[in-house]
């Protein structure tokens, strides 16, 4: 590519096997690259979308390429649009200050808010997130969702920190959206193990700032605020082999479940009795 493209410095890249972040990070620290993104729906599911965007500018020849604030592109249910049974389970009001305090307790948290993800990665609209200081919380989270003992979590890091805790000169833009491998850095590596890859330390980490989802910013500013731990487990509200969480209903069958201890939907927060 350098070769035939002598120029080149910035490389945008979609395909499936761009889902593989251990090939992305290698080509970001090639030399020559300045940076990388990746698609975030990087592999078939990407396709409308690209077909969309293609036909646009057809119809629309001053169309300019733009940078994405997020991809919360699926569906979104209001309080109106969904039921729960209240002889199981307890419902309260959501607060940050609330939520965080759970988080450092090690309660883990289902986390259902507005329009759900396109792409492979779960971005903090349909997650599950836990306290990623303590060691337990890796075997604890994987043994509820039924996973492999080697498949890592992903840590989710708000963006005035990310460098501080993880090698990110390069390509930050495409860690919004969990698409890149970075090192952690040395004095963080023990801070966080639970997002921490056990052989090579490294993490598939999402960086995220307060005009791409200003309420998941501002829960892990607060956990941040009571642990000096700018960064939360986040993976996919979902047990190994099924779909993402859709609907609220689905949640609460998580909820009822045991796989999460709480449920956040909107602005309300559920537990069994």
């Amino acid at each position: 590519i350098k070769e035939k493209y002598p120029s080149l410095r910035k490389v945008a890249a979609a395909g499936g096997v761009f889902a593989n972040v251990k090939l992305n990070k290698r080509i970001n620290e090639l030399d020559w690259v300045e940076e990388v993104f990746i698609a975030p729906p990087m592999g078939d599911e990407g396709l409308p979308l690209g077909c969309a965007l293609t036909v646009h500018k057809k119809f629309n020849p001053d169309f300019k390429p733009f940078r994405l604030d997020n991809v919360f592109l699926g569906t979104e249910y209001s309080d109106e649009e969904f039921e729960f049974d209240n002889s199981k389970f307890t419902k309260e009001p959501y607060t940050p200050e609330k939520i965080a305090q759970k988080l450092k307790e090690g309660t883990v948290v289902g986390w259902f808010q507005g329009r759900y993800e396109h792409g492979p990665r779960a971005l903090g609209n349909r997650s599950i997130i836990a306290d990623p200081s303590v060691p337990g919380t890796y075997t604890k989270v994987n043994d509820r969702l039924q996973r492999n003992d080697f498949m890592p979590f992903a840590p989710v890091v708000i963006d005035k920190y990310a460098n501080k805790v993880f090698d990110v000169t390069k390509s930050s833009y495409t860690a919004e959206f969990m698409t890149m491998l970075y090192d952690t850095r040395e004095e963080w590596v023990d801070k966080i193990p639970a997002v921490v890859h056990p052989i090579d330390k490294t993490a598939r980490i999402q960086i995220v700032t307060e005009n791409s989802n200003s309420k998941f910013y501002e829960l892990i500013s607060k956990f941040n605020n009571i642990t000096d731990i700018p960064v939360l487990l986040n993976t996919s509200f979902n047990v190994h082999g099924e779909p993402i969480v859709c609907h609220p209903k689905e949640g609460f069958v998580h909820l009822d479940n045991g796989i999460v201890d709480v449920l956040v939907v909107n602005n309300n927060v559920y537990a069994k009795k």
